[in-house]
């Protein structure tokens, strides 16, 4: 390889990287404040908090009190010192022998900053786990079921448990075969909007509903904050 192919490659390369990624870096690098490491033991307020504030269009007279309570922060003791979001939870459900929130403007403000989507990894693998939930031979899966099932994949996930050792409500269990629940399901089965979807393939016989299906039973699961939907073939 000549000098001239090595010197084309290290160009489209230097390029490719700066169109991947984005421009506001120096926004992402002062982020590194919100973490508890950063801002406990870092002395005074960050200079950088009032170019985080005008990236969330946080308002401006609000940020005297982020400020304060930035300074008011490193004075208590707190238990989560190493992750950043159970941090900031933390920070945002304490109360004084008040009953008061001293710390509300503050962790309001870091939570804007952290729930914006900086990278893009997880909505990539969410249409990776789409595209295999409904592959080729399951073209014909609703949206609604889905939807349930890449709900209930990341609601496990969340609580590192896995379909084996998750432990169902009493009350799911319970109403499981009941029939109610099957009404429910035959209900869902007659509206035409969340119904079975067209197959992808048009060469491909009409499925009935029910062989693709089983029966559809709609429970509400607490621990994912969702009406999952239960597919028994």
């Amino acid at each position: 390889m000549g000098l001239d192919q090595c010197y084309e490659f290290m160009v489209t390369l230097v390029t490719e990287l700066q169109d991947r990624l984005p421009s506001q870096m120096k926004i992402l690098q002062e982020m590194s404040v919100l973490s508890p490491r950063c801002c406990l033991s870092n002395p005074g307020v960050p200079k950088c908090l009032p170019e985080l504030a005008e990236v969330l269009y946080f308002p401006q007279d609000l940020m005297v009190k982020v400020e304060f309570q930035w300074e008011k922060l490193k004075s208590m003791d707190w238990k989560e010192k190493k992750h950043t979001g159970k941090f900031w939870a933390e920070v945002m459900a304490y109360e004084d022998a008040v009953g008061e929130r001293p710390f509300t403007t503050l962790a309001d403000f870091a939570m804007l900053l952290l729930v914006l989507p900086w990278s893009n990894a997880d909505v990539e693998r969410a249409f990776s786990i789409m595209k295999i939930v409904k592959d080729p031979r399951r073209n014909r899966m609703s949206n609604t079921v889905l939807n349930a099932i890449l709900t209930i994949r990341a609601g496990l996930r969340r609580l590192g448990k896995c379909c084996h050792d998750y432990e169902y409500p009493k009350a799911v269990l319970q109403e499981m075969g009941t029939n109610a629940k099957y009404g429910d399901a035959q209900k869902v089965r007659e509206r035409g909007g969340d119904g079975a979807d067209e197959a992808d393939d048009p060469d491909d016989p009409a499925v009935p509903a029910d062989d693709v299906f089983g029966d559809v039973i709609e429970f509400h699961i607490p621990d994912f904050e969702f009406n999952a939907v239960l597919v028994c073939n």
